[in-house]
């Protein structure tokens, strides 16, 4: 008769403990979830001071994209001031005064050691509150974001490479052809119709379609030119998500829509089908 009081402490310690148990157990919970969301704002925070690098093919609005970007985020990213130039444009890569004794558009081909150690230093500081952006050392900016994925935020302008040959070829921008180890500068080669004409309009197009190949994999957010010239909101959607808290800003003025109309027509024109005619004849992707 005495064991049955026993049993009932037994049961109403068990009691006891399953409710600290359970007490324990949420408050773990609710603390392990409170720990998430630090960690989260912690690393939004951190992320929304972190550089962002805008990245592209030449010809594909990515200064117009600079500037627009600083209007929306000139209080969390700062442009470098020093250089005239610069602030325009935001290629600090090009523009350095103790790399004049390189040809800016040289290092479009270097991928050696010698250049890219020069070129890396000039990252190295820009990875901290500053807005940036590069198109003509793409090999030496890939290599960089390859060996360093998480310095910057990286804003990819994806535009059809065959519009990219077009407009180089109409402004007679070459300097992509030293990929293949050739130079083409001679007038000659925009004589319509001759044979240097054909040639130098291949190599510019084999070099975009290399170079649009070999880099641009390690990037944070892609917007396409279609995109960019059709969509006024597409640009703050891609700086929420990397958690700069853009204001509101139409970009889109008078001057903006002519290039944009501009960009519509090209793929009628006679020369942009001519080039994708000569990619069909060389089986080049």
């Amino acid at each position: 008769m005495r064991r049955k009081p026993r049993k009932r402490i037994l049961q109403s310690n068990n009691s006891a403990q399953s409710v600290v148990i359970k007490k324990v157990s949420r408050e773990s919970a609710a603390t392990k979830i409170q720990r998430i969301k630090e960690k989260h704002e912690l690393k939004k925070k951190n992320n929304s001071r972190k550089s962002l690098l805008i990245v592209s093919l030449p010809r594909s609005l990515s200064s117009a994209t600079f500037l627009f970007c600083h209007k929306m985020i000139a209080n969390k990213l700062k442009i470098d001031e020093t250089n005239d130039i610069v602030q325009k444009n935001g290629e600090i890569l090009n523009h350095l005064p103790k790399f004049q004794e390189f040809n800016t558009y040289i290092a479009c081909q270097l991928d050696d050691d010698i250049s890219y150690k020069k070129y890396k230093s000039t990252l190295d500081k820009y990875t901290n509150g500053y807005l940036i952006k590069d198109v003509v050392q793409p090999l030496i900016v890939s290599r960089y974001l390859r060996e360093n994925p998480n310095s910057y935020n990286v804003l990819y302008i994806k535009r059809d490479p065959v519009e990219v040959i077009h407009r180089m070829w109409e402004r007679k921008w070459m300097w992509p052809t030293i990929l293949l180890d050739k130079k083409y500068t001679s007038a000659k080669i925009y004589a319509k119709g001759g044979k240097k004409w054909k040639e130098g309009l291949l190599a510019l197009t084999k070099s975009i379609l290399l170079l649009e190949d070999r880099c641009f994999q390690n990037t944070t957010e892609t917007i396409t030119y279609e995109e960019l010239i059709s969509d006024s909101k597409i640009l703050r959607r891609k700086l929420i998500r990397m958690n700069y808290n853009p204001i509101v800003c139409d970009y889109r003025d008078s001057e903006f829509i002519e290039v944009a109309n501009k960009a519509k027509k090209i793929k009628n024109s006679k020369l942009y089908k001519t080039i994708k005619e000569l990619i069909r004849e060389q089986g080049l992707k």
